[in-house]
């Protein structure tokens, strides 16, 4: 049995988790439990602005094959059911009697179309493109449903994209996309989406999305390469029953990290509800196959969490206290070093995940001792795309240097200066306020000319008594005779560069200043900032500051480095910025405010309090965790959540079902909505093999042959009714659920070749070297495509062994 106290630890991606911690450490208000598990996690389990409208008062065919099933739009009526959508319905317990569809809300779809332009999925970094980066590329393999609630209240409407996992891998509502956006250098919508995981303590880690793109041991001559398209747990049939309003899967579950040896014994059923007022069922079911040697005690269930520019603040609950807490970012320490953790039974039973709250604090936020800032020299920039997040560096007058930051919400505030006297680099006395020009040479020499994209102009130096300064400015200037000649300096790149004056012009051709200044020989040149409205004024830092002030040692200058929010219509953050900060700006750090309270949307999700009739339930067990994924060199836009739980009775022909809850609303409504369905969420765990009660009866599945001109073929009916066909032949007879002497039997396609059998392995390769490793992503028949796989019930072994070669199944051939 897994205990609290047990020393294990396992690997998701970069996620370790252990479970060797004797206490809980106290967090919020809440009393330290006396056992928890612990993880920890290195850098992860592993944009458009987010949509910020204020919420309202509340009164294509996939490229990838598809499994049998609905392959079009779902069904809009009272059509024929599947063999899979039996299967499915059957393992799933009932649904809340609170759970009330409204008719006409929800639609959805099979066919696949972008979320690129609603979701805003991360590119990848630059290595990520050995990976098939941009991200965008591969949602078409990772799509197998869309589901959409509209509600009477915008604060209420989603849209959900659920994964060939069963797992949801989008999650759109008012707030925008609330699911990670994908930072990771390789295997999008592996790690960073709600799916169920499932564990065997000290030995591996099985994901409900799918397996990672680590596997590099062959190339395309052998199988699809990972690199190419990642391994999506595959898809073994689905349902979506608009009148209904619900939709469900089925699919085999995967090893994360590959390759591995390890056979996956877990298949994963998932139903979604639409319970209007933008509540959310969710109903997990966990089967480890009867045969299985290993033991599923552990599931995270769900692991997932939210896009942390768009749902910024954590709320968690205390039942004691009756009380709601407030995480904001900085206050939610990392997932893998100081996260939060709660037993279930000492909160009240749901988390919420806000938009951005009003701050705790306000007023000046307190930057490190002795830093000042005054922008100068080249004022701002952005830095290159390599960053996760959008980060502006500005350059400042020398003061402290301090390279730590803050994850902290912050409004950096401008104050534009008036300009005075340019001072001399060498001689603070030896100040200027105009220029004068000469020729470059006697005769008809210019006073100006082209340098590159440049222009300089010949220097005066008595009039400016050898006035020095050899860096620039990145402000507009204004250069003004006495006669009322005037023309624009887009930037200065050096006041006076050995006797020149090296410039940008704005509006205005070199020749053109030339003449001027000719017009106006021997004239004074006096200079002035062109400041545009948009100069000072707040820019927002949600994400925070990276570096409070780095020093470079090269160039012997002084930087601070922040994330600026990026805003509607800008292109280039940098830009902007540099024309609202430019040199001479001081800047003032502030606390962000945060938003109204009624201004905020939010999502809540309702895991329960206490289980008193579930099975294989450890004592003190669910456990809620959750921390940020922002603090590395790689910032992944994730605060990771999860609920972990145990299912003590999930050896091999064990089954654990979890039903769960999701609304969608306004932060000053969502607590009520979510207090409603704790009550509503169930969970429980029993084994066929065992003999436990609450396995779901199910229905006998009847398999039948029939041989035709054009092939052999497959039908099945389902319950008391017969295949329909004359010609039909009984081959053999199981269930719609598991039983003792039961495995899953499969179909699965590779290419041309069609097996029907309990060993969902079959089509892999053997070990390239010789070894126990198991590779399901390659068709060893047929390297150019990947398998596809459905599961038509629960047999006894063996029993169905004549239609294993040389049949296809076919959903058509009886009337169920």
């Amino acid at each position: 049995e897994l205990k609290a106290s047990d020393d294990k630890s396992q690997y998701c991606g970069q996620v370790m988790f252990e479970t060797a911690s004797p206490t809980l450490s106290s967090v919020g208000s809440t009393s330290s439990p006396s056992r928890e598990p612990t993880m920890s996690l290195s850098s992860g389990p592993s944009e458009l602005p987010p949509t910020t409208t204020n919420p309202t008062p509340t009164p294509t065919a996939s490229p990838t094959a598809t499994p049998i099933g609905p392959t079009g739009s779902p069904t809009a009526g009272t059509g024929s059911t599947t063999l899979q959508e039996h299967i499915i319905r059957d393992m799933m317990p009932e649904s809340s009697k609170l759970c009330v569809h409204t008719p006409g809300s929800t639609t959805s779809s099979f066919a696949f179309d972008s979320s690129q332009d609603e979701s805003n999925w991360w590119h990848g970094y630059e290595e990520s493109k050995e990976y098939g980066a941009p991200w965008s590329n591969h949602e078409q393999y990772v799509f197998a449903a869309k589901m959409r609630h509209v509600d009477a209240s915008t604060n209420r409407t989603w849209t959900m994209r659920v994964g060939t996992g069963g797992n949801i891998y989008g999650l759109i509502g008012p707030m925008g996309e609330t699911v990670a956006s994908q930072k990771r250098t390789h295997s999008p919508w592996i790690d960073d989406t709600w799916q169920t995981v499932g564990v065997d303590p000290g030995k591996f880690m099985i994901h409900g999305a799918g397996s990672y793109q680590t596997d590099k041991t062959y190339d395309a001559n052998v199988g699809i390469p990972l690199a190419e398209r990642p391994f999506y747990a595959p898809n073994l049939g689905k349902y979506c029953k608009d009148e209904e309003g619900e939709c469900g899967f089925a699919a085999w579950a995967q090893i994360g990290p590959v390759p591995t040896s390890v056979e996956s014994p877990m298949f994963n059923f998932n139903r979604y509800k639409d319970c209007g007022n933008g509540v959310i069922e969710h109903t997990s079911v966990v089967h480890n196959n009867v045969g299985s040697e290993y033991s599923l005690t552990r599931l995270d269930a769900p692991w997932g969490g939210v896009r942390f520019s768009n749902l910024r603040d954590m709320v968690f609950t205390d039942a004691a206290n009756e009380s709601e807490d407030l995480f904001e970012p900085q206050e939610l320490g990392n997932y893998g070093i100081d996260p939060v953790v709660r037993q279930a039974k000492d909160t009240m039973g749901y988390a919420i995940f806000a938009e951005d709250l009003p701050s705790k604090r306000s007023g000046s936020y307190p930057i490190p001792n002795g830093i000042e800032y005054t922008i100068t020299g080249r004022g701002c920039r952005k830095l290159g795309d390599f960053w996760a997040y959008k980060v502006v560096q500005c350059q400042v007058n020398p003061t402290t240097i301090d390279n730590s930051g803050t994850r902290s919400s912050l409004i950096f505030r401008g104050e534009p200066q008036a300009m005075g006297p340019l001072c001399s680099t060498s001689d603070s006395n030896n100040c200027v306020t105009s220029y004068k020009f000469k020729q470059f040479g006697a005769g008809s020499r210019p006073y100006c000319r082209a340098f590159g994209d440049l222009t300089t102009c010949q220097l005066n130096l008595q009039h400016i008594n050898n006035f020095v300064r050899a860096d620039g400015d990145s402000n507009t200037f204004k250069f003004k005779a006495d006669s009322g000649e005037s023309f624009l300096v887009s930037s200065v790149s050096y006041w006076n560069l050995n006797g020149q004056f090296i410039f940008t012009p704005k509006d205005q051709s070199t020749a053109d200043i030339n003449s001027l200044i000719a017009q106006n020989e021997d004239q004074a040149w006096h200079f002035s900032f062109i400041h545009s409205p948009n100069v000072g004024g707040d820019v927002s830092a949600l994400n925070g500051a990276l570096h409070w002030c780095s020093y470079n040692k090269t160039h012997k200058n002084y930087w601070f480095y922040f994330y600026p929010d990026e805003i509607d219509g800008v292109s280039d953050i940098g830009d902007y910025i540099k024309e609202k900060f430019p040199p001479g700006t001081k800047i003032e750090v502030l606390h962000h405010p945060g938003k109204r309270t009624e201004d905020n949307t939010a999502l809540a999700h309702v895991y329960g309090t206490t289980f008193p009739d579930t099975h294989g339930l450890a004592d003190g067990w669910p456990l809620l965790k959750a921390g940020n994924a922002n603090d590395s060199s790689k910032p992944r836009n994730y605060n990771v959540y999860n609920i972990i739980t145990t299912a003590y009775r999930n050896t091999a022909g064990g089954t654990h079902h979890y039903r769960q809850y999701f609304v969608m609303d306004r932060f000053s409504d969502i607590s009520d909505q979510a207090k409603s369905m704790v009550p509503e969420v169930i969970q429980d765990n029993y084994n066929v093999i065992s003999g436990h009660n609450g396995a779901p009866v199910g229905q006998v599945v009847h398999l039948y042959e029939i041989v035709t001109e054009s092939g052999n073929f497959v039908g099945a009916s389902v319950g008391d009714k017969s295949c329909g066909q004359l010609d039909a032949i009984k081959v053999c007879s199981g269930s719609t659920t598991p039983k003792a002497d039961s495995k899953a039997l499969l179909q699965i396609v590779c290419g041309n070749d069609v097996y029907i059998g309990p060993d969902p392995y079959y089509f892999g390769p053997d070990d390239f070297q010789g070894k126990d490793t198991v590779r399901p992503y390659i068709c060893k028949n047929d390297a150019a495509v990947r398998g596809v796989w459905t599961v038509l019930g629960f047999f006894p072994e063996g029993d169905c062994n004549k239609i294993e070669q040389g049949y296809t199944f076919d959903d058509a051939v009886c009337q169920m």
